[in-house]
């Protein structure tokens, strides 16, 4: 059977997160919501429907993963530039010679 003759039903729309939501999801649930909605586009693309809504959905998941990223990427330069400057100070120099 030719894929024309098929019948395809629509796919249901992707829910609509608030930013606010996807802002307060943890790594996993955040991943999990992504594969879900990706599956959802691969369904509609697959029916021949537009996948836009789909699409504005993967990509508010995949900014906010994006967005972590590099919190978590500028967070470990910061920890180690603190090491290293907390490296070159003693701070215990100053402490005792205060105390007498």
């Amino acid at each position: 059977m030719h894929r024309a003759n098929q019948r395809y039903t629509q796919p249901q729309r992707p829910p609509v997160v608030d930013m606010d939501t996807i802002g307060n999801m943890s790594d996993e649930e955040l991943a999990s919501e992504l594969q879900v909605v990706e599956t959802g586009r691969e369904s509609a693309y697959n029916t021949f429907c537009d996948t836009r809504p789909w699409e504005v959905e993967v990509a508010y998941f995949k900014r906010e993963q994006h967005v972590r990223r590099l919190r978590r990427e500028a967070h470990e330069k910061w920890l180690n530039q603190t090491r290293m400057s907390n490296a070159y100070f003693d701070n215990s120099v100053t402490v005792s010679s205060d105390a007498n």
